[in-house]
């Protein structure tokens, strides 16, 4: 019998998870498992648990947003022999869930987490952490981290938004240096991301073509904006997946180093991360075993 932690964040998604509880419970049944169940209570709870008992398991199965991914992927990446990660998406923008063809209905997202399909994804180390689908600086990254609770709660996807808006008329850049596949970039940037995934903030960036177990990060930067126009040609060239647009550099690379002459504050998975004037960012192939759909 497969030993299986339920852990979830009851507040998530507008703490929808009360609404399907049974239905969830019910996909687990169909199973031959013994389910420890686990809500957690307070932020980094979910971490803290896994990290300390994860051991016990055969597969962790979480209920949350992109935040508690992270949490998950974090404490999973501290554990020798690492369980089967299960995710039951209950967030508001739920990119890793997008990334990995998880499905957003509770019970069926249940089902995958609890059957026996599994695949090896890539985990990001920045720093002394880890991060499961983006590491990201500048213009907008703390939006995610930024945006009350309740607006989250009230207004869905449409909270990030509003909270958007507000911080466009103070767009700053950044002097930075950035060393990747041998080379290295000098240049302003107003936002910087090392993603595994082609979904962030809900919208998909065609421009990414993501594989999640390559080894490899896909690096979007974006240059300082010299005028109005420049804004609707980066969307004109994104939209046609460009990949040599005078206004960003496309990167794909299994490590890149920043440095900068200030400290610059970074969102890992939409969770504020910390500041650095130094970062190194690398691949950690195959890192994360988690249930997937047939």
């Amino acid at each position: 019998m497969k030993k299986i932690a339920f852990v979830y964040n009851p507040h998530a998604g507008k703490g929808k998870i009360e609404n399907c509880f049974v239905d969830i419970v019910r996909a687990f049944s169909k199973e031959d498992c013994e389910i420890t169940l686990m809500p957690t209570k307070r932020r980094n709870h979910c971490s803290e648990y896994i990290a300390h008992e994860g051991h016990r398991f055969d597969k962790i199965i979480i209920a949350g947003g992109d935040g508690t991914v992270n949490e998950a992927f974090n404490a999973l990446m501290t554990l020798e022999e690492r369980p089967i990660l299960g995710y039951i998406p209950m967030g508001t923008t739920n990119d890793f869930a997008a990334s990995c063809n998880i499905p957003t209905d509770p019970a069926m997202a249940a089902g995958v987490a609890v059957g026996d399909y599994v695949s090896c994804i890539d985990a990001g180390r920045f720093n002394d952490k880890y991060f499961s689908y983006v590491a990201a600086f500048g213009v907008l990254t703390d939006v995610a981290y930024d945006t009350p609770q309740e607006n989250k709660n009230l207004f869905g996807r449409a909270a990030y938004i509003v909270e958007g808006i507000k911080r466009l008329a103070n767009v700053r850049s950044y002097k930075m240096k950035i060393e990747c596949n041998g080379e290295v970039i000098e240049d302003e940037f107003i936002f910087g991301m090392v993603a595994n995934s082609n979904s962030v903030g809900g919208i998909k960036i065609k421009s990414l073509q993501v594989d999640l177990c390559d080894g490899l990060f896909e690096v979007l930067l974006f240059k300082k904006i010299q005028k109005a126009s420049d804004l609707n040609e980066i969307i004109a060239d994104l939209l046609n997946k460009k990949t040599d647009s005078e206004h960003y550099y496309v990167i794909k690379t299994d490590k890149v180093k920043f440095s900068s002459t200030e400290s610059i504050a970074w969102t890992l998975d939409g969770e504020y991360g910390g500041e650095a004037d130094a970062t190194e960012v690398e691949n950690i192939p195959r890192a994360i075993k988690i249930a997937v759909a047939e």
